[in-house]
This record gives C-alpha cells, structure tokens and sequence, in this order.
C-alpha cells in the first residue's frame, strides 16, 4: 500500500479508530484467541492425555508439557524449572525477534511480517538434563539431522534458541467472519488443529530426544 493510499485510508475511516481499536482489544482478540485455548486444551487432553499448562492466550500464554517431562509437581506454568521440554504457541518474529505486530491477531491472517507457529522447546537448563548451551546447540543438531522426519512435517529448527518451531497456516478471513456471525468460531480453525495434528506426529520424534537428552554419552 503506497503512502498515498494509507492516508486516504486512514483519514476516510478517522471516526472508528479509537472504536475499531476497542473492539479489536475487548472483543475480537479475546474471543478468537478464547477459542484457541480451548482447541488447544482440548487436544492437549486427548491427544498428550495431559492437563499440564496454561491456556489463555489472551491474558498470559499456551504453554503445555506431558507428565513425563515433568520434573516438578506443581500448578505453575511449564517451564525450565519444572519440565524437561514444552509446547507453546507465539509468532515466529517474537521467536527470532522478540518483536511482533501491534495486534496479535493480525499475525493469525495471511502477513506478510509474520505468522503464528507451535514451537517445541528442550528444557536445557533442567537440572534433570543439564549441560551448556554449546553442548545443547550441537546435541540438537545432531538430533535434527537423526530424525529428518520432522523436517518432512514441516518444522523447522532454530539453533538459535535451540527449539523446533511449526508455523501454522493463516485463518481464512472469509471463513472466521461467516463463523464468527454464526457463533460458532471453532469451525474456523481448521488450520489450528492442522498444526495440531502436525505436532502429533512430530511429537513421536520429540519423546525420543527428550529421552536421548537424559544420557551423557549422548553429548
């Protein structure tokens, strides 16, 4: 969009911004992302067989491990301290960032600046599984290369902050605006469980990392 066409933009629709911006903060994020949590924690129950997590995305994070990589019996959110590894879900640039967009829903749609994605994160710094960051970076690197699977699904693995990330595809606009009328959003993330489904299959190869990570020799 030319600088030219965001002002007429902009200054056409000057009178709903502040309403437009409230809307999108107490009703739309919420709604749509209340929708996500409860996907979210409904697969994590039936599919992880798990309630381990935290599951409002609007007001805190997703963010879910499984009994086994627990390490610490507790009511917190899963993280380093308590898990040997984690699920959650944020955008791929605060991932590499540390930066997103102003709306958080703007990411779930077709963006060109970014994209939501599940990222599955090694606990490295458990004390169960504990070693440096330099042995962690090429402990990992090996594991991607043993199990090229998880490239063939689709994730993709970020040395950087030593995880495997999953991007998920962008709601259908078209789709949630005709769900959203109809009360009945969950129809409209399709692309949510796909990614779903995608870390199901992956989350085969992640139990066996987990479990290479608990031996020395491996590192």
């Amino acid at each position: 969009m030319s600088k030219q066409q965001a002002v007429k933009l902009v200054l056409e629709n000057i009178n709903m911004l502040d309403e437009a911006y409230a809307f999108i903060e107490e009703e739309l994020e919420p709604t749509i992302f209340g929708v996500i949590d409860e996907v979210v924690k409904d697969f994590v129950e039936q599919e992880l067989d798990s309630t381990k997590g935290v599951f409002n995305f609007h007001e805190n994070e997703i963010n879910f491990t499984i009994p086994l990589w627990e390490t610490e019996k507790n009511e917190q959110s899963p993280s380093w301290k308590n898990s040997l590894a984690r699920y959650i879900l944020i955008s791929e640039k605060v991932l590499k960032e540390n930066e997103g967009n102003q709306f958080w829903l703007t990411t779930l749609f077709s963006n060109q600046k970014d994209r939501m994605a599940f990222v599955f994160y090694p606990c490295w710094g458990n004390e169960k599984i504990k070693q440096t960051k330099h042995k962690w970076k090429t402990f990992l690197k090996n594991q991607n290369e043993a199990f090229p699977q998880l490239q063939a699904l689709g994730f993709k693995f970020y040395p950087d902050d030593l995880c495997w990330y999953l991007p998920i595809k962008p709601l259908d606009v078209q789709q949630v605006i005709a769900c959203y009328e109809e009360d009945n959003l969950e129809d409209a993330m399709g692309p949510i469980q796909d990614a779903l489904n995608t870390l199901l299959e992956g989350h085969q190869y992640f139990l066996k990392i987990i479990e290479n990570a608990k031996h020395k020799e491996n590192f």
